[in-house]
């Protein structure tokens, strides 16, 4: 898949596809307060991420979609940017230099170790 149409949770890979009215109803408020830090941001992160998920893999209930083993943080954060960047909630990055902070650095490497074979 082209690089930022698809992320990977543990050891899926899901194609983020063009999203309609009423999923973008849906996940702008939920990407107002997504927050790594707090449980109630974790859960709009994770649910924002299942609302992507759906469009591909309507068969995986939120309840499945809980229950992906080897999901890491790094991986929640380039899904959940790579969404927003989908649905133009965040700008696409314009810079060919990566991003310094550990946040993204982490987001990078999780990134390439997915393109590894």
């Amino acid at each position: 898949m082209t690089e930022n149409k698809s992320f990977v949770l543990g050891q899926m890979e899901f194609p983020i596809l063009p999203f309609t009215l009423g999923q973008l109803q849906t996940l702008v408020p939920l990407f107002s307060t997504a927050d790594v830090s707090t449980v109630s941001g974790m859960a709009s992160m994770t649910t924002a991420i299942h609302e992507a998920v759906k469009s591909s893999a309507p068969e995986i209930t939120f309840a499945e979609f809980q229950k992906i083993e080897g999901a890491s943080v790094a991986q929640l954060l380039a899904a959940y940017n790579k969404i927003g960047v989908a649905i133009g909630y965040f700008r696409p990055k314009t810079s060919s230099k990566p991003d310094g902070s550990p946040e993204m650095q982490a987001v990078i490497a999780a990134d390439d170790e997915r393109r590894e074979p």
